[in-house]
């Protein structure tokens, strides 16, 4: 039997009713209200970190 390889991805998850937000993986969904108003954690969303490639168009010495 093989195996079924999941991805866990890094992001945060925001209520949508507060804006509480808790860092966490895409497969931990909050089982528990929201700690700051309450709300059901189907209010609540994930959204995943960006890619950080390191290609950013910041330059350190432009920008002091």
């Amino acid at each position: 039997m093989a195996q079924e390889l999941t991805t866990q991805v890094e992001g945060e998850w925001e209520c949508d009713e507060c804006g509480y937000v808790r860092r966490g993986k895409d497969d931990k969904p909050p089982m528990k209200p929201c700690p700051e108003c309450g709300a059901p954690a189907s209010k609540v969303t994930f959204y995943e970190y960006p890619d950080d490639d390191g290609d950013d168009d910041w330059d350190d010495e432009e920008n002091l």
